[in-house]
């Protein structure tokens, strides 16, 4: 998922820093850098040669310990520097050098013919499969017509939440999805009988604010592939080893590749609808394990470039559980970190109050394991400051390993 600071770079950095965003990925499409190869109208998987084909143009193969910066192109049939920028005459990629390579998607996929768009994929994770009440999912359910949930949940059909759905009057699949989608989500975000079963009340209102911020983003005619730069696979004496989650991802590729071209029939029309959802979900599995793999647990990206970093006056501690009457919104600071962070601040209160240096020094160093009043009202009277708290960023995170 991409992250980036919206509208106003300054006043969001001041206010929240960086936020994740949904983006739209039809607009991405119409500002590729490079006109992008549509693997479901190049590829005919039904032959070999297509098929290894589009599996070379998704993946990096590395067979030593180094990586070549040889400029070739896609399929790396065309090479060497004085090519660099030509477009190869076989896979209709550029010959550039994997160190200067865009990193954006090279590969993308059409709507299947007959549909009217895809899900966007991270949409899908958060909005559509975050939604299931009593075992049953009432969006999955209008988006994809194979939808049963699973044997565990029991006799779903006797549950009224599966009794209300079937009152409603919209066809299942993703043409009608698309056509009926704000009258489907504002009668199922609003139904007394959806409200009486959901577990937390505030699913509702957190679901409905997605809906109205990324109403624009929720289809798209294209879907990229991820870049091939996260797919590397490395030759070497004691086997080949590639990214567990690559597989979800080429699959969706053949999966869209295997649409019926020519559409004849209302089947064909219901075929091509199934594969449309098939590679959302197959796309929205890669990008939850990829993710989860390596941004999430502890040696991810996030933990290392985020919580693991240490920054010139800040700190890290454990986050306690607060049990007394507290503000939900508030956080307790430590005196051993709020006091070193905020030296710079307390040395100049104090200062004009009449310390000096040295007892300074003395009250800050004895402040951080026992109270001192003057400290304390010191620290009060700062916290009170538009300059201070607006300068005090607190994160919060919690891995789930």
């Amino acid at each position: 998922m991409a992250s980036a600071l919206k509208d106003n770079p300054q006043l969001q950095a001041e206010e929240v820093g960086l936020t994740a965003f949904v983006d739209d990925l039809d607009r991405q499409f119409l500002m590729l850098s490079t006109t992008p190869i549509i693997a479901n109208d190049r590829f005919d998987i039904t032959t070999l040669k297509d098929r290894q084909e589009l599996l070379e143009l998704t993946k990096i193969n590395y067979d030593t310990d180094l990586f070549s910066v040889k400029p070739t192109c896609g399929c790396g049939r065309t090479k060497d520097g004085s090519k660099v920028g030509q477009v190869c005459k076989y896979c209709g990629t550029k010959v550039t050098t994997v160190t200067d390579e865009e990193i954006e998607s090279q590969i993308w996929l059409r709507c299947p013919t007959g549909t009217l768009g895809f899900i966007n994929p991270q949409l899908w994770l958060i909005f559509f499969q975050n939604f299931t009440i009593k075992g049953f999912n009432p969006f999955e359910y209008y988006a994809d017509p194979n939808y049963i949930p699973t044997k565990d949940q029991g006799d779903y059909r006797n549950k009224d939440v599966y009794k209300f759905i079937k009152t409603l009057p919209w066809a299942r699949g993703i043409n009608s999805l698309i056509t009926n989608f704000d009258q489907i989500v504002q009668t199922i975000l609003s139904s007394p009988i959806i409200a009486s079963q959901v577990t937390a009340q505030k699913t509702l209102s957190e679901h409905y604010e997605l809906f109205v911020k990324y109403r624009n983003e929720f289809f798209c005619k294209h879907l990229p592939m991820p870049s091939k730069l996260l797919f590397v696979v490395e030759s070497n004496a004691t086997g080949r080893y590639a990214s567990q989650e690559m597989k979800l991802a080429i699959d969706a590729a053949l999966t869209a590749c295997n649409e019926k071209k020519v559409i004849s029939t209302e089947k064909d029309i219901r075929f091509n609808e199934g594969i449309s959802i098939k590679v959302v979900k197959q796309l929205a599995e890669f990008y939850k394990d990829h993710d989860a793999n390596n941004f999430s647990k502890k040696p991810g990206l996030l933990r290392k470039n985020i919580a693991g970093a240490k920054f010139p006056w800040t700190g890290r501690c454990v986050i306690t559980s607060y049990t007394g009457v507290h503000d939900m919104d508030e956080v307790i600071l430590p005196r051993c970190i709020a006091i070193p962070i905020l030296k710079f601040p307390l040395e100049n209160k104090l200062l004009a109050l009449g310390y000096s240096p040295t007892q300074i020094l003395a009250m800050l160093q004895a402040g951080i394991s026992q109270p001192i009043k003057v400290l304390d009202d010191v620290l009060d009277a700062l916290l009170t400051e538009n300059t201070v708290t607006r300068s005090v960023k607190v994160f919060i995170q919690r891995n789930l390993d």
